[in-house]
């Protein structure tokens, strides 16, 4: 899913990347893609540090320890002050309503953020998302809203109905 995602990044542009394990993959691939890269993900922050590219953006505030993010008022402030080639998002959850869910609320309230302020949403998800019973409350945004889907697994049709028919959905190995 990772080289997927990752070849939807292009030079001289803007990207948010949220801080998830799957798109801390992502990150380790950009190595020499001169564009410029917005995360509060420590993870994210710390991987890209591994190479003079692509310049990075740590939004700052609060260290949540547990989820390794950063957040803070002055973050959704701050982040009005960009639009996005694209935002890379990733979900704990997809509800049977096709809400993108995640654990913290700091967390859904910048990724929301970050959505509002993209030209394109892509979404980097396992199949399980789809299924899992997990708690996870706070609402990112709704598959509606989603312009890629990168999964591991062919979705069951009753899950491809949550996305627009023009949304780009892709499975690794394809």
């Amino acid at each position: 899913m990772a080289k997927i995602a990752a070849s939807y990044i292009l030079p001289g542009r803007l990207y948010f990347i949220g801080a998830s394990t799957t798109l801390v993959q992502v990150c380790d691939l950009l190595g020499q893609i001169d564009t410029t890269i917005v995360t509060h993900g420590i993870d994210n922050a710390e991987h890209l540090m591994e190479n003079s590219l692509p310049k990075i953006e740590l939004l700052g505030g609060i260290i949540d320890r547990v989820n390794r993010y950063t957040s803070s008022l002055d973050t959704l402030v701050r982040l009005n002050d960009y639009i996005f080639d694209a935002a890379f998002i990733g979900a704990s959850r997809i509800t049977d309503e096709g809400d993108i869910t995640v654990m913290g609320k700091a967390d859904a309230a910048i990724l929301k953020k970050a959505v509002q302020r993209s030209k394109k949403i892509i979404l980097v998800t396992q199949n399980y998302k789809f299924t899992t019973k997990k708690t996870s409350p706070y609402v990112v945004a709704n598959c509606q809203d989603v312009d890629v889907l990168i999964t591991d697994e062919e979705l069951d049709e009753k899950y491809k109905k949550y996305f627009r028919k023009s949304n780009v959905y892709r499975v690794i190995g394809e």
